[in-house]
C-alpha cells in the first residue's frame, strides 16, 4: 500500500477528495440500491416465466399425449418460426 505523506498539502487534498466522496454518497447508494431493485425484479420475473413454461409443458402434455411421450423422437417434426415475448 501506498504511504501517504503528512503534510498540509496532503491533508488539505484528502479532506477535498472526502468532500467529493460525500457529495457523491447518496447518489451512488441510491444508483446500488436502484440496481438491486432491477436484478430482484429480473429474477422474479425469470422464475414466473419458468413456472410459465413447466405449466404449458404440462398443459401440451394433456392436450397432445404423443408429446409426452419421451421414447418417441420428436425433433425433426416442429420447427419454431417465430417467439412473441410480452
Amino acid at each position: 500500500m501506498e504511504r501517504l505523506t503528512l503534510n498540509k498539502t496532503e491533508l488539505h487534498k484528502q479532506r477535498k477528495q472526502l468532500d467529493i466522496y460525500q457529495q457523491f454518497l447518496p447518489s451512488l447508494d441510491l444508483k446500488r440500491q436502484h440496481l438491486r431493485a432491477l436484478v430482484a425484479a429480473s429474477k422474479n420475473l425469470i422464475e414466473e416465466k419458468k413456472a410459465q413454461l413447466e405449466h404449458l409443458i404440462a398443459q401440451s402434455g394433456e392436450i397432445l399425449p404423443m408429446i409426452a411421450n419421451q421414447e418417441i423422437e420428436l425433433s425433426g417434426l416442429l420447427k419454431v418460426q417465430d417467439v412473441t415475448l410480452g
